[in-house]
């Protein structure tokens, strides 16, 4: 608050009446103002794997007819026959991964003006 200017130069006696009159109003706007401010982040993560396993197979076979003959008397023939066979089944296996990170991200922001203002007379 400003104070009226004091009137040092003026006769002490108060009952002279003066000649001109002001009125003098001092007004002063006081103002608060403040922002709240208000953030989240929104993360939203999701691992996408798709895997598959890759299977060949292969038997393999080997056969032969082994034979013996033997004249054992000119009348008498011998005769030994036997099949051997071989396998052998071969496996390829491979496992295929795919894998992709899908992210999501959205930022919400709240935000307001809080002003108070008052009028000091």
């Amino acid at each position: 608050h400003l104070s009226a200017p004091s009137h040092s130069s003026a006769p002490s006696h108060s009952s002279a009446p003066s000649h001109s009159q002001r009125l003098v109003t001092y007004q002063r706007l006081v103002t608060h103002q403040r922002l709240v401010t208000r953030q989240r982040l929104v993360t939203h993560q999701r691992l996408v794997t798709h895997q598959r396993l890759v299977t060949h197979q292969c038997l393999v076979t080997h056969q032969r007819l082994v034979t013996h003959q033997c004249l054992v008397t000119p009348q008498r023939l011998v005769i030994h026959q036997r099949l051997v066979t071989h396998q052998c089944l071969v496996t390829h296996q491979r496992l295929a991964t795919h894998q992709r990170l899908v992210t999501h991200q959205r930022l919400v922001t709240h935000q307001r003006l809080v002003t108070r203002q008052r009028l000091v007379t």
